[in-house]
């Protein structure tokens, strides 16, 4: 029976973080058997790693040496540019030396599975309890040699049970919007405000609401109130308190007392 509830940022420290984000995200998220994640989890660490891990195929294969690629890996708006180093991170775990090629290949072999495997290597009780089609989906290789994975849905596009899995829980979904709502951080209060219409309208719980919007309300709604919440993210703190369960922040001063 699972005791731990890894969120995706739980997911890269285990592979790629720091060495001692990595040694603790390790002891905290083992045995395999104790650790539960949701297909929320599943859905963001392979959108993650799908356009991250093209975007760093495509930089090695255009530009003319190593400096040059990371530097177009580097540029971007929002959360793109490190995310893309959260995927070369991974690629480039374990290694201490590492060429173009060396990358280029390690790159395939993430498109190829090696995303799915590292999650499932590390989650022992992976929940659907959303069925999100978006988590269920794999890379594959246009006939143009383009990459290719569905990573957005429209809303009510019928590959989830997103809005049924709200209205079930609903008395926790609203508690944890309202703890948003009410967050000092402006980010969480557009999150919170926004779920708390969801509570109220079903027709808004699919789509770009949950996996661009309202992910970690989502995320922390398939956690157990007798779980430890693993992550890095502080929003989840944010709704602990109100949605019965506990936190442990990895790299927290406060969580190593």
């Amino acid at each position: 029976m699972a005791t731990k509830f890894a969120d995706t940022t739980a997911l890269f420290e285990y592979h790629a973080g720091t060495v001692t984000g990595r040694a603790e995200a390790r002891e905290l998220l083992a045995p395999k058997a104790d650790v539960a994640s949701s297909d929320h989890v599943e859905r963001e660490w392979k959108r993650i790693l799908f356009t991250s891990t093209r975007d760093l195929l495509k930089a090695v294969e255009t530009q003319p040496d190593l400096s040059s690629a990371l530097r177009m890996m580097g540029s971007g708006y929002g959360r793109a540019a490190s995310q893309r180093l959260l995927a070369l991170a991974l690629v480039c775990r374990a290694s201490t030396a590492l060429d173009v090629q060396d990358i280029k290949i390690r790159s395939l072999q993430m498109l190829r599975g090696d995303a799915r495997r590292l999650y499932h290597q590390t989650v022992g009780d992976s929940r659907s309890m959303s069925q999100c089609g978006l988590a269920r989906q794999e890379p594959s290789q246009g006939a143009d040699g383009e990459w290719q994975m569905k990573i957005t849905c429209q809303r009510r596009e019928g590959i989830c049970d997103h809005e049924a899995r709200i209205g079930n829980d609903l008395a926790r979904w609203r508690a944890g919007a309202e703890a948003l709502a009410a967050s000092g951080n402006a980010a969480l209060r557009k999150m919170g405000q926004l779920a708390g219409k969801m509570a109220d309208d079903p027709a808004l719980r699919t789509g770009k609401n949950t996996y661009g919007k309202t992910g970690d309300l989502a995320i922390a709604l398939d956690c157990g109130t007798d779980e430890l919440l693993v992550t890095t993210d502080q929003s989840f703190s944010v709704m602990a308190l109100a949605m019965g369960f506990q936190v442990h922040l990895i790299g927290s001063p406060a969580a190593a007392q």
